[in-house]
């Protein structure tokens, strides 16, 4: 391990649908509604701690393998 360390933040990850990628457009607006989260553009509805970690393992996939 290179010891490298990166930071993810999760304001992003509450705020984009790990489906579609769509990120929510409005500021002080959010998909979430208390630990549920519904996309407004594909319609997924789902956890929103599983959607948050969803978009963390699809960012750092992205780190690993560009």
């Amino acid at each position: 391990m290179l010891g490298l360390k990166f930071a993810i933040n999760s304001r992003y990850t509450s705020l984009t649908c790990h489906k579609c990628l769509h990120i929510h457009p409005a500021r002080g607006e959010s998909y979430l509604s208390g630990k549920s989260f519904k996309c407004r553009h594909c319609g997924w509805p789902g956890d929103a701690d599983l959607n948050g970690a969803k978009m963390i393992k699809l960012f750092g996939s992205s780190v690993n393998q560009p």
